[in-house]
């Protein structure tokens, strides 16, 4: 049955699927909106078939009204769930969302064992940053990111980001000054050293 709390959990289940496979939870509901636009269309054509559709519901016996109906109602959803596929492909795996064009956002899809110091440097410099990453020790350096889509705001945006994506997440630190990036971590657990 239709209801916020299901659409807040098919959002949520997508989103954990976009995570854990880039792309293929996308693919996946389509895949769904179209299987339920397949079970919805036989008998639709059938009625449409039979006469004009309000003709149809008129003549034809109630019990096959309420299944033409419910075929209906399973087509529209099933579009629903396209359009809404659709929707969050193009919010969060599409290069900036519309009307963030020339507000400093950006949209970054991160490979597969992306380590940590290339990714912010290559970054830096195509954004034309400046980054002084003396402070990230070599045990760090070269962690693997979570892969997938990552929408950022700004580089601060996509410093927090980062930060949350590596493993273990929140030893990032940084500050901007003079229109320099200074990054660094603070590990006083020694958990990264503790991997050594």
């Amino acid at each position: 049955m239709f209801s916020y709390e299901n659409l807040k959990r098919f959002v949520l289940l997508l989103l954990m699927l976009r995570r854990k496979f880039p792309g293929r939870g996308y693919v996946a509901f389509a895949r769904i909106g179209l299987v339920m636009i397949g079970l919805g269309l036989p008998g639709v054509l059938d009625l449409v078939i039979s006469g004009a559709v309000g003709l149809g519901l008129m003549t034809q016996p109630l019990a096959d009204n309420r299944l033409a109906i419910a075929q209906l109602a399973l087509i529209a959803c099933g579009v629903g769930v396209i359009l809404m596929t659709l929707w969050l492909y193009d919010r969060y795996l599409g290069r900036v969302p519309r009307g963030l064009e020339n507000e400093g956002c950006f949209n970054l899809n991160i490979q597969p064992d992306t380590p940590l110091g290339p990714l912010i440097q290559k970054t830096a410099q195509s954004l034309g940053k400046v980054v002084d990453l003396s402070g990230i020790p070599d045990a760090y350096w070269s962690l693997p990111i979570l892969s997938g889509s990552m929408f950022n705001d700004d580089f601060g945006g996509f410093l927090a980001n980062i930060d949350r994506r590596t493993t273990p997440p929140g030893l990032m630190r940084w500050s901007e000054e003079a229109e320099v990036y200074r990054i660094w971590i603070e590990d006083p657990a020694g958990v990264i050293a503790g991997r050594g």
